[in-house]
This record gives C-alpha cells, sequence and structure tokens, in this order.
C-alpha cells in the first residue's frame, strides 16, 4: 500500500518528481484536480532543495515532513496557494534566495530557529495551524506577511524571539490567535503592524526598530508588553482617520524608548496602562482623534516619563487614578478640552514632583 510521502508511481508522478528535480515550475489547479491529484511528497522537495534547484509549487499539496534542517538552499522557494500537511523543520537553514509562501495553509508546526535568509520572506496571506518559530534567525531583506494568520498555544506561542530583520517588517491585518512573543526582535528599517490582531497575550518586550513603527488600528484583546522596547524613529499608534488602537488588557510601556515623536490618539485602554520612566525625544500624544478621546478605562501611570517635545492630552478620560510623579516635559503640558470633550479625571490625579519647560494647559478640565 502507497504511503502519504510515498504515492503510487504513477507516469503523472514521475513526471511531477522529474520537473522539481530539474528546476521546473509545477502547477496544479485546485479547481479541476482532486487532492490526491495534487499531493506531492514533501521529501521530494526538499532533495531539489538541497540540491541546488528551484522550486515553485502552485495549489500543491505537500505530504510528509519537510526536513531542511541545516540545508543550503542555494535557489527561490516558493509556494502558492495549496497546503502542507506535515511538520516542517528548517532549523539552521540558509536560504540564498528569495522564500516566498502565498496564501499556504500550514497544517503542523513551522520551525525556523536559527535559520538565515539572504533575501525576502514572503508569507502574504498564509495561515499557520500551529506554533511557527522564527527565533535566532537573520532574514537580510524585508520580512512580508499581511493578512497571514498565526496559530499557537500557550506551551508554544508563536516566536520572533532574537530575531533580527534587516529591512522591513510587515505584519498589516495579521491575525495572532494565540500567544506571540517577539522578546528582543531587531528590525533594521520600519515596522508595520497597524490593522492587526492579537487575541491572547503578546510581549514586544526589548524590541528594537531603526524606522517608523505603526500600530495603528490594532486589535490587542489581552495584555501586551513593550518594556524597553526603543524605536529611533516615531512610534504611531494613530492615524488620521484610522479606526482607534484598544488596548483590552493590561497595557506595559515601562522603560519604552522613542526618538521622535510617540502618538497614541484616540487609543483606548480598558485596563491599567504604565509608561513609567519612558523617554519621549520629541512630542507624546494623547489626544482626541476625529471623534474618538482617549479613554483610561484603568489605572494609567506616567511616573518618571521624560519628553522633549510636549506632552498633549487634552480631551482625554481617565476613569480611575492616575500619576505623573516626576515627569519631565521640555515643551509644553496640555489637559485642554478638544472639540466638546473635556479632560475628565474620575479618580487622584498626582503631579506632583514633575518639571514642565513650556506652559501647563489644564483649560477648562
Amino acid at each position: 500500500m502507497a504511503s502519504m510521502s510515498s504515492p503510487t508511481n504513477t507516469p503523472a508522478n514521475s513526471k511531477v518528481r522529474a520537473k522539481l528535480l530539474r528546476g521546473k515550475p509545477v502547477h496544479f489547479d485546485a479547481k479541476k484536480e482532486t487532492e490526491k491529484e495534487r499531493e506531492v511528497p514533501a521529501q521530494w522537495v526538499a532533495q531539489a532543495l538541497r540540491e541546488g534547484r528551484r522550486v515553485e509549487l502552485k495549489d500543491a499539496i505537500l505530504t510528509g515532513r519537510l526536513d531542511l534542517q541545516s540545508a543550503h538552499v542555494e535557489q527561490e522557494f516558493i509556494l502558492v496557494g495549496g497546503e502542507v500537511r506535515g511538520p516542517v523543520n528548517a532549523v539552521y537553514a540558509r536560504f540564498g534566495r528569495w522564500v516566498a509562501f502565498y496564501a499556504v495553509r500550514f497544517h503542523d508546526s513551522v520551525d525556523f530557529k536559527g535559520a538565515r535568509f539572504a533575501a525576502e520572506l514572503n508569507c502574504t496571506g498564509t495561515d499557520f495551524l500551529k506554533r511557527v518559530t522564527f527565533e535566532d534567525s537573520i532574514i537580510e531583506g524585508s520580512f512580508v506577511s499581511p493578512g497571514a494568520e498565526f496559530g499557537s498555544s500557550e506551551e508554544d506561542p508563536v516566536g520572533f524571539n532574537n530575531c533580527e530583520i534587516r529591512h522591513a517588517a510587515d505584519f498589516v491585518s495579521a491575525v495572532f490567535h494565540g500567544p506571540a512573543q517577539f522578546l528582543d526582535l531587531v528590525v533594521g528599517k520600519q515596522a508595520n503592524f497597524s490593522g492587526a490582531r492579537f487575541e491572547q497575550d503578546v510581549f514586544f518586550q526589548r524590541v528594537t526598530v531603526e524606522g517608523e513603527a505603526g500600530f495603528v488600528g490594532v486589535e490587542f484583546q489581552k495584555a501586551v508588553s513593550f518594556e524597553g522596547a526603543e524605536f529611533k524613529a516615531s512610534l504611531h499608534f494613530s492615524q488620521p482617520q484610522s479606526s482607534p488602537t484598544t488596548f483590552g488588557g493590561e497595557a506595559s510601556f515601562l522603560g519604552l524608548i522613542v526618538g521622535r515623536q510617540a502618538n497614541f490618539s484616540g487609543a483606548r485602554f480598558a485596563q491599567l496602562a504604565a509608561f513609567d520612566g519612558a523617554e519621549i525625544g520629541d512630542s507624546f500624544f494623547f489626544r482626541t482623534a476625529g471623534e474618538q478621546r482617549v479613554e483610561f478605562g484603568g489605572e494609567a501611570s506616567f511616573r518618571g516619563i521624560k519628553v522633549g517635545g510636549q506632552a498633549d492630552f487634552s480631551g482625554a478620560r481617565f476613569d480611575q487614578e492616575v500619576g505623573f510623579e516626576g515627569a519631565e516635559i521640555g515643551g509644553d503640558f496640555f489637559f485642554r478640552p478638544q472639540g466638546e470633550q473635556r479632560v475628565e479625571f474620575g479618580g487622584e490625579a498626582r503631579f506632583h514632583g514633575g518639571k514642565v519647560g513650556g506652559q501647563a494647559n489644564f483649560g477648562m478640565v
């Protein structure tokens, strides 16, 4: 009986394998061919890649384990549509050219720990049903994954720990169904997570981003931590006409460093929002965006923050206590009405020990 990794040796299968080993594209048609007709043993793909062949598959269903551990993949590796039903082991693999997974569905774990990509890695619209990790990997080009979906579990979170992306990181509208970790991630240019959704806890502790960073309209359903993160340009959680960024759990930005502007205008914090010790090189905005005011549903803490420019909380609402003890504001410190919305303090507001280089304006609080 034929196994999943070694289908019956039909003329059609022989042609597929021959094409792969010659570096020729293999295109199936999911609308016209059955799943059985589109099955390709993953070991054939691994063999072709290890032998220096370019691999391009469309609508294929890879069966069995894809073993690329420590492989030196010299040519492009492209999957368009289709499925990968077995686990992928590419630990410490080296990819010399472009790698792309367009709208591919990975059913099992995917492990790129310690892998190195010499060019772009593109996962646009791809669905990782189980854990995927890029821990300790280096991507010389950009990591592009708009619309991708990442599944994981409490025991095996999505992992980008100690990953280095030397160009841009694009996670626009990505969905993370389980916990995700980006500890010590380094991005050489811009990082964009705008429109993404995190359904479980996510950790961006000690992340470093050299260029602009966008988290506009992101939905953080549970806790999020940016403790010790450094954004050397500007950090945007708001843009005109955008959906508000929402924080459903505790949000920790302790020790955050932003080289230029940090904009949280219109954001909604359901629980604790902690910014103690944050350092912002230019302006720090928590203003009303359109008709959406900034809302702090839990305690808010800005103790010891240092802001080079102005800090603007115009129109904000604080439902519980807020502390600005020891804050140092180089420019103006605003708590003015914005539109028809006045600043509201539902609990104690503490400002002792602070310094303001410009004017402190509380308008009609």
